[in-house]
């Protein structure tokens, strides 16, 4: 296994001989771009035969946050419902892709059985 151009296998690629599969193990955007990996094979006389391709690593930034959610307080046996402003004034991507907000509790469980979160509206009641 060649990456680009040197036979040292880089420390940030790990390949899989099993199923053939490459892992980066890097939360580093240092080796973010083209790299040209050549995979070599020989046979049993010892004859190599080469494939090279290209590997392009996009390191994904984390969105982020651009103003805090205030705590809400609800009085016993009221309706709830609770307009959120629009996720893109709350988040943003460096990147610039579509945020998908998921609304979960404190903890990262699922909302209890009788709260809902509607994405579309941004309603959560």
């Amino acid at each position: 296994l060649e990456v680009d151009g040197s036979t040292t296998i880089a420390s940030w690629l790990v390949y899989n001989l099993t199923n053939f599969d490459f892992a980066l193990i890097s939360s580093s955007n240092a080796y973010s771009g083209n790299h040209i990996i050549t995979v070599v094979v020989t046979d049993a006389f010892n004859i190599p035969v080469k494939k090279s391709f290209t590997l392009t690593l996009i390191y994904n930034y984390a969105p982020q946050r651009l103003k805090f959610i205030s705590n809400y307080g609800v009085v016993n046996y009221n309706l709830l419902s609770i307009q959120f402003e629009p996720i893109t004034t709350l988040f943003s991507d460096p990147e610039g892709r579509t945020l998908t907000p998921l609304v979960v509790q404190g903890n990262g469980d699922p909302l209890p059985s009788f709260l809902a979160y509607n994405q579309i509206t941004n309603v959560l009641s």
